[in-house]
């Protein structure tokens, strides 16, 4: 992928879109969370401070400022009684609600902005409803804020 000329990740499509390497890369394949916060060294990977958000836990190994990266079809909502990952829930409100042709897509308050995707209408929650959401510590990547 080139940014302004410059050659910024060479990887195979499933890694870029995994661990992009830059914050022009995770924009560019519509990686629509990018939160910034600081990361602190963890037993498996960091534990990331979001401003004005909840704590998440990352296997990425990062520490100091960073921006979390987080794909929108990573954030699963979770049904009555449904665990998820141990880390990373959190309790968020819904605000919009968009049908799109291969998913849903929903924009949520979680003290922090989220988009997540939905892969069935059926499934959407209302739009003012309080749900109850995940995201693997797998899928929080991080991006140091000097790339940015």
């Amino acid at each position: 992928i080139i940014d302004d000329g410059r050659l910024v990740q060479v990887a195979a499509p499933q890694q870029i879109l995994r661990c992009p390497a830059t914050p022009f890369v995770a924009r560019f394949t519509r990686t629509r969370n990018l939160l910034p916060g600081r990361a602190e060294p963890a037993a498996d990977g960091a534990l990331v401070r979001i401003e004005g958000g909840p704590e998440l836990r990352s296997t990425a190994r990062q520490s100091g400022p960073v921006i979390a990266a987080i794909r929108p079809e990573s954030i699963a909502l979770l049904g009555a009684g449904d665990n998820g990952p141990a880390d990373n829930r959190f309790d968020a409100t819904v605000r919009r609600c968009t049908p799109r042709l291969t998913h849903v897509e929903l924009e949520l308050d979680a003290g922090m902005p989220l988009i997540a995707h939905l892969a069935h209408a059926a499934a959407a929650p209302e739009i003012g409803s309080r749900v109850r959401v995940a995201v693997s510590p797998a899928a929080v990547w991080l991006l140091p804020v000097a790339t940015a």
